[in-house]
């Protein structure tokens, strides 16, 4: 997986893609939404997502961290949990439909 910027540089549609993609919307959505990567990786289950591993979705975190789009939380005696960056909430949702407008390539 490669990133350039904010900008996903790698094929349209792969895994990390579609990952960050599925946990910015999803949190775009439910923006008082806080959870851990193990939580985030499990709302398959319960019919949010496709198929995310645990590997694809601390992958996704970790990119949405770094560009600011999510706050990483230290909770003591536990995991780290992660919510929504209100601040950026304007720009992840611009990132969100720019970055789905890319046409596919074949």
């Amino acid at each position: 997986m490669h990133w350039k910027g904010d900008e996903l540089d790698d094929e349209p549609n792969s895994s990390p893609e579609k990952a960050i993609h599925q946990i910015l919307d999803y949190f775009l959505r439910h923006p008082e939404a806080v959870d851990s990567a193990d939580g985030i990786a499990h709302w398959r289950l319960l019919g949010e997502f496709g198929q995310l591993s645990l590997t694809e979705t601390e992958e996704g975190l970790s990119w949405l961290v770094s560009r600011g789009y999510l706050r990483e939380v230290a909770v003591p005696g536990s995991r780290h949990v992660y919510a929504l960056d209100p601040e950026s909430q304007d720009k992840a949702t611009q990132f969100l439909r720019e970055t789905r407008r890319r046409p596919e390539q074949s």
